[in-house]
C-alpha cells in the first residue's frame, strides 16, 4: 500500500443513503470522543484487500461495504471494487 494518513474529521453517511440505511446504528463513522482517528485516507493507487477463507462453497454469502469521503461537497465520488476468485 502507498502512503496513508489517519483522518480525524469524518462524516457520517447522509440520511437516506444506502450507507446510512445499511450501517446506521451498527457502525460509528465519527472521529470519536477520545480524539482517536477511526479512519484512514488512501491514495488513488492504494489497494485494500478483504480475504475470506473457510467459506462453505455450497452456501451463498453477501458482502456489503461502503466508503465515506468525509467532505460534504463530495456528493459524486466513487470507489472501484473488484471481486476475484469468487465461485
Amino acid at each position: 500500500m502507498g502512503s496513508r494518513s489517519e483522518r480525524a474529521a469524518e462524516l457520517c453517511p447522509a440520511s437516506g443513503t444506502p450507507a446510512q440505511t445499511v450501517f446506521g446504528g451498527f457502525v460509528d463513522f465519527s472521529a470519536g470522543s477520545s480524539g482517536t482517528n477511526q479512519s484512514i485516507e488512501l491514495e488513488s493507487t492504494d489497494v485494500v484487500t478483504y480475504r475470506f477463507s473457510g467459506l462453505d462453497p455450497a452456501r451463498r454469502y453477501r458482502f456489503i461495504g461502503t466508503a465515506i469521503r468525509g467532505v460534504d461537497s463530495y456528493t459524486n465520488r466513487w470507489t472501484s471494487v473488484e471481486m476475484t476468485d469468487a465461485m
